[in-house]
C-alpha cells in the first residue's frame, strides 16, 4: 500500500467512524445509559472485562457527550490530525460501548477495533497529514500481513461456528434472513423472495463454503484475491437486502485496507502522455500525486500549452486557432488521445492497484454523468484553487517526468 492509498483508506474508515457515532448520538440515553436496554452494566456478559467508565452512572447528557468526543475524534483522524492519539482514543471509546451494551454486538465490532489499533502502529508521515512528510513512509509488511491473518482466521472461524446453527446447515439461513425485520424493503428483497428454494438453499451453503475455506485459500496466492472480492460482494449483497448497514460497512473496511495492489498492476506498456494545464494549481496538485503514485514509471507530462499538448489537442478536435483551448487534462496512450473522464480513467488505470479498481468502478457509470462531473469542476478550477505554475520547483519524481 502506498501512502496516497493509506491515505485513501485513513479517509474513508474516519469518515464511516464518524457517521458512526453520529448516528448513535440520538440513541446514547437508549443504548447506554441507566435506563436504557441494559440499565444494570452487570447484565452483560463481558462486563468487569474492561475498565470502563460507562459503568459509572452517568447522565444521558454525558453520555451523549462522550459519543460527540468520539465523533470529534473521527473527525481528527480522517483528516490526518493527530491520527496515532485520535486512534487509540477511539478504540477505547468503541470498546467502552461494546462493553457497556453487548447487545450491540455484530461481527465487524472485532474488526473495527483492530484497524484502530494497527492505525496506531503504521508509521506517520503520510499525504495530507499533520507535521512533515515521510518521503520513505512504507507500510510495514508485518501490519498488512496480520490483518490479512486476523481476517482470515474470523472469517473461517465465523464459518465453524455456523456449523451447529440448524438454519445454515439444512440451507434455510438465507430465506429467514430474508423474512427477518431487518430485511431491507424493496425489488431486490422481493425477487430474492420468489427465487425457488433449491435456489436460496444453494446461496446458503455458497456463502457458509467461502467462510469455512477463506483460511485455507488465503494462504494461497492465486486464490486469496477471488476469495476476497467472493466475501466483498457478499457483503455489498448484504447491504442490499439488510437495513443494518453498521454490519457490512465495518466489514468492507477490512476489505479495503486487505486489498493488495498488486492484483490489479498498470495497464500501460509503455509510457503514456499526460497533457495538463500549466497555469492551473489543482493541475499542479494533481501531477505531483501522479509523479508520486506512478510506481511503474509510464506516465510522462507536458503543458497544454506547448508544442506536444497543442498536437494532442488537435488530435482530440478541442484545439482551436487562438491557442490552447484549456477545456480538459489530456492522455496519450500511444493507440489514442483520450480526454475529460476517460482521461481520468486512463490515467487510473496506468498507476494501478486502488486506483484502477476506482477507475473499473468508475466504468460502471455512464460517460455523459462523468464527464458533466468533470466539466463542472474543471470549470471553476481557478476560482477554486487559483492560478500559477504548475511546473515551479517541481519534485524529484515529477521533474524526470516533465517532458
Amino acid at each position: 500500500m502506498s501512502p496516497w492509498q493509506f491515505t485513501f483508506f485513513r479517509i474513508l474508515f474516519g469518515s464511516y467512524l464518524t457517521v458512526h457515532f453520529i448516528q448513535l448520538i440520538p440513541w446514547s440515553g437508549e443504548l447506554f445509559g441507566a435506563y436504557g436496554l441494559m440499565p444494570d452494566p452487570a447484565l452483560n456478559p463481558a462486563h468487569g472485562i474492561f475498565p470502563n467508565p460507562l459503568d459509572l452512572p452517568l447522565s444521558d447528557g454525558m453520555i451523549t457527550a462522550f459519543l460527540v468526543v468520539l465523533a470529534l475524534l473521527s473527525v481528527l483522524f480522517t483528516t490526518g490530525l493527530w491520527r496515532k492519539p485520535a486512534a487509540i482514543l477511539i478504540w477505547f471509546g468503541f470498546t467502552a460501548l461494546f462493553h457497556r451494551n453487548n447487545l450491540i454486538s455484530n461481527p465487524s465490532i472485532p474488526y473495527v477495533g483492530l484497524l484502530l489499533i494497527l492505525s496506531l502502529l503504521i508509521p506517520s508521515g503520510e499525504p495530507w497529514s499533520r507535521g512533515e512528510r515521510n518521503t520513505a513512509w512504507a507500510m510495514p509488511k508485518w501490519v498488512f500481513r496480520t490483518g490479512w491473518i486476523l481476517m482470515a482466521a474470523g472469517y473461517s472461524f465465523s464459518g465453524f461456528t455456523k456449523l451447529n446453527s440448524p438454519s445454515w446447515v439444512d440451507g434455510s439461513a438465507m430465506q429467514h434472513l430474508l423474512e427477518n425485520p431487518l430485511s431491507r424493503p424493496g425489488w431486490i428483497r422481493e425477487l430474492m423472495l420468489t427465487l425457488p428454494d433449491g435456489i436460496l438453499s444453494l446461496m446458503t451453503w455458497g456463502t457458509l463454503a467461502a467462510e469455512l475455506l477463506f483460511l485455507p485459500l488465503a494462504l494461497w496466492s492465486r486464490s486469496r484475491p477471488w476469495i476476497w472480492l467472493s466475501m466483498v460482494l457478499m457483503h455489498i449483497g448484504i447491504l442490499g437486502v439488510v437495513d443494518f448497514a453498521d454490519l457490512s460497512l465495518g466489514m468492507l473496511m477490512i476489505h479495503l485496507f486487505t486489498f493488495d495492489p498488486d492484483w490489479l498492476p498498470s495497464r500501460a506498456t509503455s509510457p503514456r502522455v499526460i497533457a495538463f494545464d500549466g497555469e492551473c494549481m489543482m493541475c499542479s496538485g494533481t501531477i505531483r500525486f501522479l509523479a508520486d503514485e506512478d510506481r511503474a514509471d509510464q506516465l510522462r507530462f507536458t503543458p497544454l500549452q506547448s508544442e506536444r499538448g497543442q498536437q494532442m489537442e488537435r488530435a482530440c478536435g478541442i484545439a482551436d486557432d487562438h491557442g490552447p483551448a484549456l477545456e480538459s487534462m489530456l492522455i496519450d496512450t500511444g493507440d489514442q488521445v483520450l480526454e475529460r473522464s476517460n482521461a481520468v480513467l486512463a490515467i487510473l488505470d496506468t498507476l494501478g492497484g486502488h486506483w484502477r479498481a476506482m477507475a473499473i468502478a468508475g466504468r460502471l457509470l455512464p460517460r455523459p454523468m462523468r464527464d458533466a462531473a468533470y466539466n463542472f469542476i474543471a470549470r471553476r478550477r481557478y476560482g477554486w484553487f487559483g492560478k500559477g505554475n504548475a511546473c515551479a520547483l517541481p519534485s524529484d519524481a515529477l521533474k524526470r517526468r516533465l517532458l
